[in-house]
C-alpha cells in the first residue's frame, strides 16, 4: 500500500488521481491505476500519521509483548532497553533502526519492531559508544538477516 498525503499527491504534478479527487480530499482510501500496476492511496491527515508513528514507537518499546517482558521480569533478567538505561548515561541512548522487522516472517505472523535487537549509541562516563542488546522477548533473542545488519551497522 502506497501512503501519501494530499500535499505529496499534488507535489508529484503527474495527476494521479486530479480526475476524480477533489484536491481538498484529506481522509480518503482510492485505488488508481498508474503504469499498469494497480495502487491503492490512502490519504492520511498530519495527526493521523503521528498517531500511526506513536502507537509504533510504543509496539517496538514493547519487544515481544508484554506477557513475554514480564516472564523476563520473573526471572529477574532486565529487558533490552532496561540493560542500555543501566549501561549509558541518562538520556544519551539513540536507537537507530527502530522500525526494521524480520524478512523472515511466515503466513499471518504478526511482525515485531526491532528484529530482537536494540541498536545505537550513547555515552558511558561522558564517552561515546555504540551498543546493541539482544532482546531475548522477541524469537528468545535468535540471530537474522535483520538481526544481523543492525548489529553489523553500529559495529
Amino acid at each position: 500500500m502506497l501512503l501519501l498525503d494530499r500535499f505529496n499527491s499534488v507535489e508529484l504534478g503527474s495527476g494521479i488521481c486530479a480526475d476524480c479527487c477533489p484536491e481538498s480530499v484529506s481522509d480518503a482510501t482510492h485505488s488508481v491505476s498508474i503504469g499498469g500496476l494497480r495502487v491503492t492511496l490512502m490519504f492520511m491527515s498530519m495527526r493521523e500519521k503521528l498517531d500511526q508513528l506513536a502507537a509504533a514507537r510504543v509496539a517496538a518499546e514493547q519487544g515481544g509483548g508484554a506477557e513475554r517482558l514480564a516472564a523476563q521480569h520473573a526471572k529477574g533478567k532486565l529487558s533490552a532497553r532496561e540493560r542500555l538505561d543501566v549501561l549509558l548515561d541518562e538520556g544519551s541512548f539513540t536507537e537507530l533502526d527502530r522500525f526494521v522487522t524480520s524478512r523472515a516472517l511466515e503466513g499471518n505472523e504478526t511482525p515485531i519492531y526491532g528484529d530482537g535487537v536494540v541498536t545505537g549509541y550513547g555515552r558511558i562516563d561522558g564517552r561515546l559508544v555504540c551498543v546493541f542488546s539482544q532482546d531475548f522477548t522477541v524469537f528468545g533473542g535468535s540471530l537474522s538477516e535483520a538481526h544481523a545488519s543492525k548489529i553489523c551497522k553500529v559495529m
